[in-house]
């Protein structure tokens, strides 16, 4: 047990040094849009360009990490969210921020590889689901830093990049850690020299993980297009105040660390399979039910439902390594988190786009046909895992 405690909160501070300056934006929106007076389309390329180099970065770190170990890439990513982060507290001009971003991204990109393969060389298999749903609740933590600090100093938000200062501390911090407590640099499967290359990636990809990477698209599609928004639509269209809003948010960040420590639990008790179905359906259906409600009771419930069971990455992680080959783990992990950025890349500037030429009621219109896309995915990928009925 203090193993599982000692690995995951390495790899869970890892995880809040990499998504406070990442998250940040989301709820910074309407102040950055107003400071450089641009469209949503146009500041969303903030979250656009981070995501498009993260994702860029995703296969290389897996075939990386395949080849040489995950301690050396897990440290590089602390550092260079960390730097890019100081950094970003200094500039003024909205081209050198994306340039920053775009830089920021690539060089956190190794983390999800390398980090998941610690994982997954030190815990069992049965540790392995719930050692990632603790050890993903530091991207919760950092959700919950960022709203609390908007929340006690939101007289002071429109000078937001002091927040991007904050946000360098913990990635270093974790890089010394890692550096001081992690002695293993490499992966059972990556101790043994291999020949590696891209070809090896086409040669056993099967329908199976071709029906994993499709639902990916299009959840992550979604989901990402869907939450860089939510401040933004809570804020100016249902005209909440700010500060309400980022208690709210705070509080979402509170509930999904309960519910990624039960999802892990559910996946034991259930599988992967019913789990994903069951945060499939609640976290699509409450938050889009948010358009509905005025009450502020009702729609603080509902934001806590749709984070409780938000978090469809653990079981998609645990597919894509159940899928793929022993030998290629991280390569297979690096791709199917290629396409989650990816889709994060063009889905903020797509949704975006729908903002400034059709509002928020084609905004959540399209976030409900991509849920039922999902459904549709899943049930084909289930339909894999069905046993033949002999004849």
């Amino acid at each position: 047990m203090k193993k599982i405690i000692l690995y995951t909160s390495l790899i869970s501070l890892g995880w809040l040094a990499i998504i406070y300056p990442r998250m940040l934006v989301p709820p910074l929106l309407p102040f950055i849009k107003n400071e450089f007076n641009i469209t949503y389309t146009e500041v969303s390329l903030l979250m656009s360009a981070y995501l498009f180099s993260y994702g860029i970065m995703q296969l290389p770190s897996g075939l990386l990490c395949d080849k040489y170990g995950y301690k050396y890439l897990m440290i590089f990513s602390m550092l260079g969210s960390s730097i890019t982060s100081f950094l970003t507290s200094f500039l003024y001009s909205f081209t050198d921020i994306l340039l920053i971003r775009f830089v920021a991204g690539l060089l956190s990109g190794a983390w999800y590889t390398s980090s998941t393969l610690f994982l997954l060389s030190n815990l069992s298999s049965s540790e392995l689901g719930y050692g990632l749903g603790l050890s993903f609740n530091g991207s919760s933590l950092a959700n919950i830093l960022i709203y609390a600090t908007l929340y006690l100093l939101a007289s002071y938000v429109e000078k937001w990049r002091f927040l991007f200062l904050l946000a360098s501390f913990p990635g270093l911090i974790n890089a010394f850690l890692i550096l001081a407590l992690i002695k293993k640099h490499t992966s059972t499967n990556s101790e043994t020299k291999r020949e590696f290359s891209y070809k090896l990636v086409f040669k056993f990809i099967n329908k199976k993980i071709l029906f994993i990477l499709l639902l990916n698209i299009v959840v992550s599609f979604s989901m990402w297009g869907t939450q860089t928004y939510i401040p933004s639509y809570l804020i100016l269209e249902k005209e909440l105040n700010p500060d309400y809003v980022y208690a709210l948010l705070m509080m979402q960040s509170i509930a999904s660390i309960f519910g990624n420590i039960s999802i892990g639990y559910m996946i034991n008790k259930l599988g992967i399979n019913i789990s994903l179905l069951i945060i499939l359906i609640t976290s699509n259906l409450s938050l889009f039910s948010i358009q509905f409600i005025d009450v502020n009771w009702l729609l603080a419930l509902l934001l806590f439902v749709s984070s409780f069971f938000g978090n469809w990455f653990i079981c998609m992680s645990l597919l894509i390594l159940d899928a793929a080959p022993s030998n290629l783990k991280g390569t297979f992990l690096g791709l199917f988190n290629t396409i989650t950025f990816f889709m994060g890349t063009i889905s903020s500037p797509l949704f975006g786009y729908v903002l400034d030429f059709g509002g928020f009621s084609w905004f959540f219109m399209i976030f409900f046909l991509l849920f039922i896309a999902s459904i549709i995915v899943y049930g084909f990928l289930i339909k894999l895992d069905a046993p033949t009925r002999p004849t």
